[in-house]
């Protein structure tokens, strides 16, 4: 796998390693956010992570929050969640209110953090240091993916192969980075410090609204670290609400030229919401040359995906009248069904 493939991740695909989508996702935030207090402010229910994240979360002051003060913010959170499209909307209709943009962060680490915490990605780094199990893992995009990036390579050919893989993601969790760390590691037998180099130097990835920090082999604690309030705190406040997403120029820029330079882009799990798309069209002015451009469009109506293909096939290529292949089907399953093309480099478009 030599040509230039950009990949644009979206939650679906998070789900295949039992990350929480949609209304679960809504559902766990409430449940997280769902604080008390007893008339002397005293805490009788709820997350007791979050409590202890609001008793040591900074302001841009140095000073404190008022604990207290933060759980009333988290209940109205918890209120309004099943009326809006999701949390970031909601967080986003509150903006320069304070305390919201935090409460609701330290709400969606912690849920993520849990996430990574029961996926099958995440081992306990105090008993064994032989990573998690693949052989127990259930079909997904990254472990075909890896198949088709191994297949008749050793270590310097799998090394160019990733290297022309770029991933762009719309996720808050360290899936991609936490996969690759450890299969690699698995598979050529490498020691940690040799991983996290190969990673550091082929390995490319871009969260769009940020993510909850870097994971490495060295540092493999740090996924799915969901018992200390200190590193909830510090994870929260990497994570980008849309709106501040947009105003990352240096990331923004570095993926639109990855999608600009690539000669195959693959949409995984994506929900094509128009604010997203946008966000990685080309500038004033540009367009994107044409490509191959695949995509899974599992659950999607009719007109939704005619609204995506509109967007892009006029806001992101200039009106070229091509196709843009989507099917409806699952991550994994794409990269499953279009693996000899993505093995094959000499193949031309």
């Amino acid at each position: 796998m030599q040509r230039k493939t950009t990949f644009i991740v979206g939650a679906g695909a998070s789900a295949e390693f039992k990350f929480p989508t949609g209304r679960k996702l809504v559902s766990e935030i409430e449940q997280i956010c769902d604080l008390r207090t007893d008339d002397f402010g005293r805490p009788i229910s709820g997350d007791g992570l979050l409590w202890r994240a609001f008793e040591i979360l900074p302001q841009s002051d140095g000073k404190r929050w008022n604990p207290n003060g933060l759980a009333r913010v988290a209940t109205k959170v918890r209120q309004n969640m099943g009326l809006a499209p999701s949390i970031d909307n909601f967080l986003d209709s509150r903006r320069g209110q304070e305390g919201w943009s935090e409460v609701g962060k330290l709400a969606i680490a912690r849920s993520i953090l849990d996430a990574e915490r029961s996926s099958e990605l995440w081992f306990d780094f105090r008993h064994t240091n032989d990573g998690p199990s693949f052989a127990r893992f259930p079909e997904n995009w990254l472990t075909e993916l890896f198949r088709i990036l191994v297949t008749r390579k050793d270590k310097e050919d799998f090394c160019i192969a990733l290297a022309s893989c770029r991933f762009i993601t719309f996720n808050y969790d360290r899936v991609i980075e936490q996969f690759f760390h450890q299969s690699i590691k698995s598979y050529f037998d490498l020691s940690d410090m040799e991983v996290d180099e190969l990673c550091r130097t082929h390995l490319s990835v871009v969260h769009v609204y940020g993510g909850l920090g870097e994971v490495s082999c060295h540092k493999s604690r740090y996924f799915g670290r969901n018992d200390d309030a200190q590193y909830l705190v510090e994870a929260a406040s990497k994570i980008k609400t849309f709106t501040e997403g947009v105003h990352d120029s240096e990331q923004i820029a570095l993926a639109k030229d990855w999608i600009r330079d690539c000669k195959t882009l693959i949409f995984l799990g994506f929900s094509f919401l128009p604010l997203n798309i946008r966000i990685l069209g080309p500038n004033k002015g540009d367009r994107y040359s044409k490509g191959r451009v695949l995509g899974t469009s599992f659950g999607m109506s009719a007109d939704n995906l005619q609204i995506a293909r509109n967007i892009l096939r006029h806001e992101w290529y200039g009106g070229a009248d091509y196709d843009l292949e989507f099917h409806e089907v699952g991550a994994g399953e794409l990269i499953w069904r279009h693996s000899m093309f993505l093995s094959e480099a000499d193949l031309r478009n």
